[in-house]
């Protein structure tokens, strides 16, 4: 009978060593599937990322252009009107120089209206 043990002993092991060796290869199976998740989720997370880091550099684009438009529109509409306020102040200096050229043409004129009294007055006194 103790040859018979020896034989059952090491069946018995064998199963045992089969068994723990089964669970070890479905551990570590179940840690390959639950790093390939993780890389499956890694990936997911870079792609999310990367079109989150897209859609944000296709708005800053946008609001680049769009601030580059309003200030085309801006200096157009400012060229004509720097163009119109420089128009009206030349208007407004030459008003200005054109007022001092009457009234010293009429200071003149009055100084002559003055000086022919002032001869009339000798004139007739005389």
């Amino acid at each position: 009978m103790s040859g018979a043990a020896i034989p059952d002993d090491q069946a018995a092991r064998a199963s045992d060593l089969d068994e723990r060796e089964r669970r070890l290869l479905e551990r570590e199976r179940a840690a390959d599937r639950r790093d390939e998740l993780a890389n499956q989720r890694e990936r997911l997370a870079d792609l999310r990322e990367s079109a989150a880091d897209a859609r944000e550099a296709e708005a800053n684009e946008r609001e680049r252009r769009l601030d580059d438009e309003a200030h085309e529109q801006a200096s157009r509409l400012v060229d004509p009107m720097t163009r119109f306020q420089g128009s009206v102040a030349r208007a407004s200096d030459k008003t200005a120089r054109s007022n001092e050229f009457l009234e010293r043409s009429r200071e003149n004129v009055q100084r002559g209206v003055d000086r022919i009294n002032r001869l009339r007055a000798e004139v007739d006194g005389d």
